[in-house]
This record gives structure tokens, sequence and C-alpha cells, in this order.
């Protein structure tokens, strides 16, 4: 009794037999489940080896003979992000690509450490640890378990309404008609946001961030450590990505999003910063440095008497400075599909219930994430040096406990 769309792959020879009795085939097979199990992750492919069709003398060996009566599935409540990639199977192959983080360094911008956090005290409960991948590695990785022709590009929808009994899209090859449930994962600029709510939009927090990647070797001792630089109106900091490689990040003040800063307006607010900030400005390429402007969107929305809802930074656009965007959007999929798995034929119920399990606690987060960014952005004192020492005289278990807020409690979420 399974909800959701799976198919067998069979290579090698013809196969005889159905699904109620039972399948024979010379070569082999597997079975590959195209969309998320809602709450559920494999503890056992229980495929029955038993002879069918043939008796047991025919010659065939056991693993040629199989009865495809059911796969056992059990829930288990996943952890966030890359637990929630874990039963999809692709966590490992993720990974391969990332650096697992260990601690978070906190530096003056003369390089003198001042604060030094364990991230394996934030969120023992996920059971995972903390990773620094590419998040293009991320979207290739995703899209290529799903089927051919589950994504389509190169067809942005351009216009949407609710007619009263469906949805009506349009796009550049016409209009076409949903009846649902609409799911808008369209992002910051989101159109299913705008056109069915109507809400207020972005506001810019008064400060650009720049990022990028190139190739580095970072000092032993920083290969599992994220160091974050705290100065005079704004932040740097950089962490490993793979082995030989470094991400970076910077923000700076910046009065008007609609003029924006180019690398050389960051090499001057960060000139003299400790090394090597510097050459991370100077050496990364222009195809892998981004600069943009940093908004936030931070208004609920309210059900409404259609099946549409929003996730991820449709839903709840935040700041950069917790981390957390990605995160709370990966947490939206799976309660949402959670919610769609447990009413079947009842959108508009699931839908309600996963606006009731995470706007609010997603909201939260990006309210702490302002607060922290407006911090940061503050000009307290020469060099930052003000900023240093508050932080320096914040216990390290009181920033620990803020940290497992913002990542939340897997036991407070209807994971299971």
């Amino acid at each position: 009794d399974m909800r959701s769309h799976w198919h067998l792959q069979i290579v090698g020879d013809t196969h005889r037999g159905n699904w109620r009795q039972g399948y024979i085939f010379a070569g082999r097979f597997g079975v590959d489940l195209q969309v998320l199990l809602p709450g559920q992750e494999f503890t056992e492919e229980c495929v029955e080896q038993v002879p069918l069709l043939e008796p047991p003398n025919s010659g065939r060996a056991p693993e040629q003979c199989f009865s495809m009566r059911h796969l056992m599935l059990t829930g288990k409540g996943p952890r966030q992000y890359l637990a929630v990639l874990r039963p999809l199977g692709v966590a490992d192959i993720i990974t391969q690509q990332g650096s697992r983080i260990d601690r978070y360094l906190f530096v003056d911008v003369r390089g003198r450490a001042f604060k030094n956090l364990d991230l394996n005290q934030i969120a023992p409960g996920w059971g995972e640890a903390a990773w620094a991948v590419p998040r293009a590695h991320i979207l290739t990785t995703l899209l290529s378990q799903l089927s051919a022709g589950s994504v389509h590009f190169d067809r942005p929808v351009t216009g949407l309404r609710w007619d009263g009994a469906a949805f009506i899209l349009e796009d550049p090859a016409g209009l076409s008609r949903l009846e649902g449930p609409l799911i808008g994962a369209d992002g910051m600029h989101s159109l299913v946001r705008e056109a069915l709510w109507r809400l207020p939009s972005p506001r810019y927090q008064g400060f650009f961030a720049v990022r990028g990647i190139l190739p580095y070797e970072l000092p032993a001792d920083l290969s599992h450590t994220v160091v974050q630089v705290w100065g005079p109106r704004g932040e740097f900091g950089y962490s490993p990505l793979g082995a030989g490689r470094v991400y970076w990040f910077g923000t700076i003040p910046w009065r008007h999003p609609k003029t924006e800063p180019v690398r050389g307006d960051f090499q001057a607010h960060f000139a003299g910063w400790a090394e090597p900030i510097g050459d991370f400005l100077a050496e990364t390429t222009e195809q892998e440095l981004l600069i943009h402007p940093i908004y936030d969107r931070l208004d609920p929305f309210e059900v409404k008497p259609f099946p549409a809802t929003l996730i991820g930074d449709a839903a709840h656009l935040m700041t950069p400075n917790t981390g957390q965007g990605a995160c709370q959007g990966m947490v939206d999929a799976w309660v949402l599909a959670a919610a769609l798995n447990q009413h079947p034929g009842h959108p508009g119920a699931a839908l309600a219930q996963y606006r009731e399990q995470r706007l609010q606690s997603a909201l939260a987060v990006g309210r702490r994430s302002r607060q922290l960014g407006r911090l940061i952005h503050q000009n307290m004192g020469a060099g930052g040096w003000l900023k240093t020492a508050l932080l320096r005289s914040v216990p390290s278990s009181a920033i620990l406990s803020v940290m497992r807020s913002v990542v939340g409690d897997p036991a407070s979420l209807p994971l299971r």
C-alpha cells in the first residue's frame, strides 16, 4: 500500500511472471524509487528470494528467482539537510566533494583567535556532522536521481492565476491547466507568492555579500574549520570545500542595492584584515565570484481557499548570517512531503498542516539571522574591537545554545 510511484528495472534476459506471482529473469535487477517516501527510509529491501514458476532443481541460481511481493519500509526520523538526503541514498555522494566541519573559529582582524566552538555539540539529535559542500554539486546530484522528464528546463512560468477550479499557468509553450496542489518553490522573486498572495516585496538589509570558490590549500589544523572574522562594519569567513578548495564569503554595508559594488570595493573595505583574505579576493576568478545585495522577507503567508503553498525562500527569505536558508528549505520539503503522504486525496488539509508545522519556526530563524546581520554591520569601535570584546565575553555554552535554537530539535518536527 505504497502511495508512491516506482518501477522495476530489469537488466538481462526478458522476464516472465507478474507482480503478484513473482518474476524470473536471467539477469539482475534493481528497484528504483522515483520519489521521496515521506518520513520513511529503507531498513531492508525485503524482496523474497524464493523460486517461482520454476522448480528448485531447474538449474537457476537463487538470486535469479524473486518474488516481488513488497518492499519493507519503516519510519525513521531524518536529521536536518543531510539526514533528509540520507534516505534518498545521495548523502554520501554529495559529501564526497565537500568537507566535514567540526569547529567554528572566531578571529579578530589581525588574525588572533579568540573563540573556538565545537560544532559537534550543536545538534547531536540530528545524528549528522556539519558539511561544507558546493551547492551546484547538491543540485546536480539530486537531479541525477530523478527520472527523465521530471524537470523541465527553459520553460519559465510567466503568468499564473486561479480560475476557481484550477491553476492556469502561462509559459513559452502556451497555457496549461493544473488542478493542484501547486508548490511555490521559486525563490526570492517568487511568481507564485506574488500572483496568489500579493505580500510585501523583499526588504534590502543594507549590505552586499561577496562569495567565491578557488583552489587553495589551508593549513592542516583548519581542514575541518570555519574561520570567521568580525571587523568594523562587516565580516569575512572561509572554510575548506573538499580537497584543495576553499569557499569564502564577506559582507560590507552598502547604501543602495541598485548600485552594486565591484571587487575593488570589497578589497578596499577588507584592506589590512588578516591574510589570506586579500589572497582570496585577488585570486578568485570572475567566473567563481558572486556579488549580490542581501534581502529578507519574513511576512507570513495565510491559508488560501485553493490548494497552493510556499516553501524555501519563497516562504521565508532570510539573510545568510545563520547559514540556514537552504537547510530550512530542505526541512520544508520533507515536512510537506510527509503531510501530503499523511492526507492522500486531501491536499488542502496537508498544506494547512505543513504551514502550521513549519512557517513560524522558519520565520523565527529568519528573525535571528536578521538580528545577527544588523549586529555584524554596526560600527562598534575602531577595528571592530568592541564587537570582538563582546563576543569574547559571552560564554561558548551560551553561543552554542543559540546555535542549537537556530538549527532546531528534530524531536519537535513531524519527521517520524
